[in-house]
């Protein structure tokens, strides 16, 4: 019995030639990728709502509010790409300044390429060092940050008094993946 491919990014086939081109060049891409626990039929998806093709990715080991990737691929007049790190709401705290997130938009390129910049973005994203900070009472976590050590930039936190315990070292520190400091 031969065994079938997995399928990353299953879901919408796209409605449109260059929704059809990103998609098929964005699996094609994601199918040479090496990292551990992601599951492509699990963990990815590609869905229609309105407009933009919208694409989905839950990031293994991360327990934070902000637990998936999130990109918008725009197709008409003028095609463009933003992506983010987001709390399951769509593109909802995407931010064209910032550089965690992905914006790609005044360039002309093909539907190939465009999946070529989703693809090492999100790449990038799932390899980043990531590190989980408990500030503990007795041993239950009081609050927790979860924070990129290449950057510094805290991905996101829980717990109560952030403030207050935040000024002191954290207790625990968790690595998600990579080295706790570069």
């Amino acid at each position: 019995m031969q065994t079938l491919p997995a399928t990353w990014f299953g879901g919408a086939e796209g409605r449109n030639a260059e929704e059809v081109a990103f998609l098929a060049e964005l699996r094609r891409l994601a199918a040479l990728w090496d990292v551990p626990d992601l599951n492509p039929e699990d963990d990815t998806s590609a869905e229609v709502f309105l407009n933009p093709l919208f694409i989905g990715l839950d990031v293994p080991g991360v327990t934070a509010a902000r637990d998936n990737l999130q990109l918008g691929y725009w197709t008409g007049v003028g095609s463009w790409l933003s992506g983010e790190w987001a709390t399951g709401y769509f593109l909802d705290d995407h931010n064209g300044n910032s550089p965690e997130c992905l914006t790609v938009r005044g360039v002309k390129a093909t539907p190939e390429e465009f999946a070529r910049f989703a693809a090492d973005w999100m790449l990038a994203q799932l390899l980043r060092p990531l590190v989980q900070e408990d500030w503990l009472s007795g041993n239950v976590p009081h609050a927790t940050r979860w924070r990129f050590t290449d950057t510094g930039h805290v991905l996101a936190r829980d717990g109560l008094s952030l403030r207050r315990i935040l000024r002191r070292q954290p207790d625990r520190v968790v690595v998600i993946r990579g080295n706790p400091e570069p």
